[in-house]
């Protein structure tokens, strides 16, 4: 395997570590950056924990107003359990208080859905299944 090759595959592993999720394919140069330099280069620094880059990524996206990077994000930072859902809700009353009551708004909202979906499927993986 070449040096290319060989951070291509840490780069799609840490995606898969970070986002809880498999990575779409590098067929283009925007997910090819995404990939190799965001998830192998960023991501990967030392420095900070993987929960404190959540933590700015989670906040960024509020802010900006980015819903689908904030839902994707809410979904990974449960999944990965780098966040709590007591410690996300603390996070959106101290994101409404220092990056605005909107950006707070929406991320409650955002947290409302995930944590919903997250509760159907606990909730799914637990009941038993019914002989069909």
């Amino acid at each position: 395997m070449s040096g290319r090759d060989d951070h291509r595959a840490r780069s799609l592993a840490m995606w898969r570590e970070v986002m809880k999720a498999e990575p779409p394919p590098v067929t283009d140069p925007y997910t090819e950056v995404t990939t190799d330099h965001l998830m192998g280069r960023i991501w990967t620094r030392p420095g900070l924990a993987r929960r404190d880059r959540r933590l700015v990524t989670l906040t960024i996206a509020a802010v900006t107003g980015q819903g689908g990077p904030l839902r994707n994000h809410l979904r990974a930072s449960l999944d990965s359990g780098d966040l709590s859902i007591e410690e996300l809700h603390e996070w959106v009353v101290h994101l409404a208080h220092y990056g605005g009551w909107p950006a707070g708004t929406t991320a409650h909202a955002a947290l409302g859905e995930i944590s919903a979906g997250s509760r159907s499927a606990v909730a799914r993986k637990k009941s038993p299944r019914k002989p069909t």
